[in-house]
């Protein structure tokens, strides 16, 4: 019988790295997408020695437009079919938005829309076709809420819920699962590779943060149960639970007076 196999993008470290060790855990073979190639060689090589699986090394940029194309056509080469699909490749960028680079923030979009959006077709049209699979997208509580300072990074995770639910309703009669999956603060360096140079930011992000690894179990149980929505850790559902109930722009304007001393 074939093993189940899954394709995690942003795999070299993190949540992807953690998610990509509890799926190996359970015996799934993986297909690993990152732009560092050594990372991933070196983390396919340690998976496939711990737990005897099979692990597939894709390295690409997925903020390239034709990104997600080319790691579609690589799966289909190999013969490989894909059961389960974890979008958990994402950029941030932090600071005062029109004060920001066009490009970069183009270049997050192609990532955390454009790419991800691209993959669900891809091997969403296999999986329905079929009438089996799961998909894990990795939001943010950060959707919830226009977030200033995080202006475009919160938009794009806000896009990721919205279309994970529509996604979910069309797919689920094809007995295919759309997850998507709500984390807080993690503790993997996030503020570094978004430009967040202030000290009592990290200590405060760090203080909130839960660890990748925790993350990583919140996000895989709730793909294989075939959730929804779900916000991982207990702080942040009372987050996502008190927030439906304030109006959007007062929310807005007590997060800017928030995180203004940070910029």
């Amino acid at each position: 019988m074939q093993r189940q196999a899954a394709l995690v993008t942003g795999a070299s470290g993190g949540l992807g790295l953690a998610i990509a060790t509890l799926l190996a855990e359970r015996s799934i073979d993986l297909v690993l997408v990152s732009r560092t190639e050594k990372k991933l060689a070196a983390l396919a090589r340690d998976l496939s020695k711990r737990f005897g699986i099979t692990a597939h090394v894709m390295p690409a940029d997925l903020s390239k437009p034709s990104a997600a194309q080319d790691i579609f056509r690589a799966c289909r080469k190999k013969g490989l079919r894909i059961d389960m699909l974890i979008n958990n490749a994402g950029a941030g960028i932090a600071g005062e938005h029109l004060a920001m680079d066009e490009d970069s923030i183009d270049a997050m979009i192609r990532l955390n829309v454009n790419a991800l959006t691209a993959l669900c077709m891809l091997f969403g049209r296999e999986m329905k076709a079929r009438k089996s699979g799961m998909i894990l997208n990795i939001a943010s509580l950060v959707s919830q809420l226009p977030m200033p300072f995080f202006t475009a990074y919160g938009a794009t995770k806000a896009y990721v819920v919205s279309y994970s639910r529509a996604l979910r309703s069309e797919l689920r009669s094809f007995g295919v699962s759309v997850t998507c999956v709500l984390p807080g603060f993690i503790d993997t360096g996030f503020e570094k590779s978004a430009g967040l140079k202030s000290p009592s930011y990290s200590r405060m992000a760090k203080s909130l943060g839960m660890s990748a690894d925790a993350v990583a179990r919140a996000c895989v149980r709730a793909m294989f149960r075939r959730k929804a929505l779900s916000v991982a850790g207990f702080m942040n559902r009372i987050a996502y639970f008190l927030i439906k109930f304030i109006p959007k722009q007062f929310l807005s304007n007590m997060a800017y007076r928030a995180m203004k001393r940070y910029f």
